[in-house]
């Protein structure tokens, strides 16, 4: 025992231990191990947690800034004659009740739903004149930048929107007849352009015959005739893209609300096409990319949509991004956690993971990376040779207004 007046201490001879009143367990400047394990937690989760914080900041501060979209009702408005629906026996005025077993669906859900089961069945129920009626449909199977994705052959009632023409491709049609940006296109071959949405669906139905288009530009009101013409490797078109449609203000809430809800979208699409994956109705071909990938969908979405499409490319890289780190794959952070509550699980009975252990997952998780950065890269390279040498891909009526 040491001398009086000094901290209380008991020495073994052979192994000279030491227990003191302050020792480390109880040492305030020096945190316990449960209290370390914690914090090495909290670390990990800081990357990924901010990573997803900027996914919703990005749209939340340009739906400050610019509006936030409308969005249609799942009404009814224009379904392709001959398409699936038509012939599944979908009308306008239609109302979607349900899709694929979700219940009142927003327009939103049903085109991603769609988009992810090109050429597959679809369940649906529509209410009309007061009656529920059961609906199946095959989802038009399309190429589009390499993938397969789904189209639906009706669209929705957006109300009546203008449409403006923002630009015109050099030598094509659309620019030969005479339209110019900033004109609003009124009617199609005499039917009212109640939407870009409508008006795109039937040029892309019409690409074989001329089409006539009433425009207003200023005070006057034109007709005009162009005909679609197709460029090598690609299909009929007038050669023009139309304006987005107006967006509505909104407040702090409304574009919280919209952040949300475009974040839990895409969580959703992308869990939705790896379960596909896994279940074997999905080529994983068509659901990873890479760099190359990443790239050609970035440009595609700037030049086809502007800043809003820079901005949507950015949320969601981020959130991608944060989700895939949180992955319990070493070298990751979701491999770290992943570790680290394992630690925190053996440690109660006396149990550590070994540096040589720790060193080995570390080699297996760096491996599996190397692999699968390899298998996105070659993807991604196949792709690019496939839409260079491969027939030109048709545009979706739905999404994308170049026509």
């Amino acid at each position: 025992m040491a001398a009086s007046g000094a901290r209380p201490t008991i020495e073994c001879p052979r192994f000279r231990w030491a227990v003191t009143s302050s020792s480390a367990a109880t040492n305030p400047t020096r945190p316990s191990k449960a209290k370390a394990l914690q914090q090495r937690v909290l670390v990990a989760l800081a990357g990924p947690v901010m990573n997803i914080l900027t996914a919703l900041a990005i749209p939340f501060a340009a739906a400050l800034m610019y509006g936030v979209p409308s969005m249609p009702a799942p009404v009814v408005s224009l379904v392709r004659q001959g398409g699936s629906a038509d012939q599944a026996g979908l009308k306008p005025g239609d109302r979607i009740v349900a899709f694929e077993g979700a219940q009142n669906p927003t327009w939103n859900y049903i085109t991603g739903k769609a988009l992810l089961r090109p050429g597959q069945e679809v369940q649906m129920e529509i209410e009309r004149d007061g009656k529920r009626m059961p609906l199946t449909l095959k989802v038009t199977k399309r190429t589009d930048g390499g993938n397969e994705i789904g189209e639906l052959d009706f669209q929705p009632d957006s109300g009546a929107l203008p449409v403006i023409v923002d630009s015109l491709e050099p030598n094509m049609p659309a620019q030969e007849v005479g339209l110019r940006p900033g004109d609003q296109i009124v009617a199609v071959d005499g039917q009212l352009a109640h939407s870009r949405t409508q008006v795109t669906q039937y040029i892309q139905d019409h690409r074989d015959r001329a089409i006539r288009l009433t425009v207003v530009r200023g005070d006057g009101r034109l007709e005009l005739t162009a005909t679609p013409r197709a460029k090598p490797n690609d299909v009929p078109r007038l050669g023009l893209r139309f304006a987005p449609e107006p967006l509505e203000r909104a407040g702090p809430l409304k574009a919280a609300s919209f952040a949300v809800g475009q974040n839990f979208e895409i969580m959703r699409l992308t869990a939705d096409a790896l379960g596909q994956v896994f279940k074997g109705q999905r080529s994983v071909r068509d659901t990873l990319s890479g760099p190359i990938g990443i790239a050609r969908e970035s440009s595609r979405a700037v030049t086809e949509l502007g800043w809003a499409g820079l901005i949507t490319m950015l949320s969601f890289l981020s959130l991608n991004l944060g989700v895939f780190n949180l992955l319990p794959i070493p070298v990751l952070d979701g491999g770290m956690i992943f570790l680290l509550l394992i630690e925190g699980a053996l440690a109660p009975v006396g149990l550590k993971l070994s540096l040589s252990v720790r060193e080995r997952i570390q080699q297996v998780g760096f491996v599996l990376v190397i692999l699968l950065m390899v298998f996105v890269l070659t993807n991604d390279a196949l792709k690019q040779i496939s839409i260079w040498r491969g027939p030109g891909n048709s545009t979706p009526a739905a999404t994308t207004p170049g026509k």
